[in-house]
């Protein structure tokens, strides 16, 4: 007799599902922080990266009740229902007082997710928080418009240079995961400092959310 199979079994730990939203978690709390910095009607581009942020987020918080869970905390409340709410209220254009303190809430429930996701897995909560937030910010270097991509994108290579150095200082490591965690998204950055008109840097990001995804998968995949 042949054993029943079920479609696509997910993980035991919900780790590698959770870089998802953290990742979402840590790009929504940089966009509402541009927001609260600078004001002004959003671009497209920015509404871009909000989209994919709640995507991003809604993806993880999917895979939730799978692991007996249910939709809460910080993946849920923070990474999804807080920027959606927000932009929402920046979409129908509401007061700026209201607006502004929903972008607030946004940025600590995007803080809130990213922790959400770091306190999932088997390494330190900092190294798990750095991650993300490398992630998040190399995300959003590669939407935002040239004039910003210096600053954001210096924010994106400080980050990536620590999870860089977390993963070298840490010992022994697979080349996979320097490259994709660090090494790749930080040229991407670079070049596209280098050569804005012709830049790649739209793809660190999800270099960097690739290589945190393998990472995960070998570290919840018995040995």
């Amino acid at each position: 007799m042949s054993p029943s199979r079920s479609p696509l079994p997910l993980p035991v730990s919900p780790w590698r599902i959770a870089a998802l939203p953290a990742t979402g978690g840590a790009l929504a709390l940089w966009l509402f922080m541009s927001r609260l910095a600078h004001g002004g009607e959003p671009s497209p581009n920015w509404w871009f990266g909000f989209g994919l942020a709640l995507v991003l987020g809604g993806i993880g918080c999917l895979q939730r009740p799978a692991h007996g869970g249910r939709l809460r905390g910080g993946r849920f409340w923070g990474g999804l229902f807080a920027p959606a709410v927000a932009g929402a209220a920046l979409w129908l254009a509401l007061a700026p007082s209201i607006t502004m303190a929903l972008a607030v809430l946004a940025c600590v429930g995007g803080a809130a997710a990213v922790l959400d996701w770091a306190a999932q897995g088997p390494r330190p909560l900092a190294v798990g928080t750095v991650d993300a937030m490398a992630a998040g910010a190399a995300t959003l270097a590669g939407l935002v418009p040239a004039a910003a991509a210096p600053v954001i994108g210096g924010i994106a290579g400080v980050l990536l240079g620590i999870a860089l150095g977390i993963r070298l200082i840490a010992g022994p490591r697979r080349p996979a995961s320097i490259l994709l965690v660090g090494l790749v998204p930080l040229a991407l950055l670079a070049q596209g400092l280098a050569w804005p008109e012709a830049s790649l840097a739209w793809l660190a990001g999800p270099v960097c959310l690739v290589g945190l995804l393998v990472e995960a998968n070998r570290a919840a995949s018995p040995v």
